[in-house]
């Protein structure tokens, strides 16, 4: 009779032991009130960005019902995605392989070439604003792709050269075809110019290849 006394008495002081003074409790629901405010600020503020920034997730909407961006990416990625990745890594390459050959291309650099563009075009009555246009450029991607050919220049344009002969055959066979307005010098220089550019195609798509086959690349989608 003693031992469940005792028993009896062990139990309810471990039950009295565990419940909390009002102080603890108020401060116990405060918290969770606080932790409910915060949660409910937080979904608040994820729809406010949703709402505000919708064109982020939608596109468009077609008699109410919405284009998601997800989709355009994926009809994009079908479309051109293997044309675009190609170009993406071949950048890479080049970036690199110039970061390794010690090739710098500054800003001046890449400021110089489009004033040479730009009074090109207008010898021809265009604009480089026009031709930027056209082609959906940002300046921004225009200074890389002065940048990308200006570093491929660097490396391969060293090892071209044109002789007069060349020069004088080109203008030889084409003489029915040149700009008659332009004297013997000039055409000279363009036709120079062009059979530079284009040795230096050939040399750039051998020397992308050889890039390609030392270089590491692993491809992570399919198209």
């Amino acid at each position: 009779m003693a031992k469940g006394s005792v028993k009896k008495s062990t139990q309810k002081t471990s039950v009295l032991t565990t419940q909390k003074s009002p102080e603890e409790n108020k401060s116990f629901f405060k918290k969770v009130t606080s932790n409910k405010v915060i949660l409910i600020l937080g979904i608040l503020i994820i729809i406010a960005i949703i709402y505000l920034k919708k064109d982020l997730f939608i596109v468009a909407t077609v008699n109410g019902q919405p284009i998601s961006r997800l989709s355009v990416i994926n009809e994009l990625e079908g479309q051109a995605g293997k044309q675009v990745l190609d170009q993406l890594v071949t950048k890479s390459l080049i970036l690199q392989e110039a970061k390794k050959q010690n090739v710098n291309i500054s800003q001046k650099d890449i400021d110089s070439e489009i004033e040479k563009v730009k009074k090109e075009l207008e010898k021809n009555g265009q604009s480089l604003d026009q031709l930027m246009q056209f082609q959906n450029l940002t300046k921004e991607k225009l200074n890389e792709q002065i940048k990308i050919q200006l570093i491929i220049d660097r490396i391969l344009g060293k090892n071209i050269t044109v002789t007069d002969k060349e020069v004088n055959d080109y203008l030889e066979k084409n003489k029915d075809v040149l700009d008659k307005n332009k004297s013997q010098d000039e055409l000279k220089v363009g036709i120079k110019d062009q059979i530079k550019q284009q040795k230096l195609s050939d040399e750039f798509k051998a020397w992308v290849t050889q890039l390609q086959t030392k270089a590491k690349i692993n491809y992570y989608v399919k198209f």
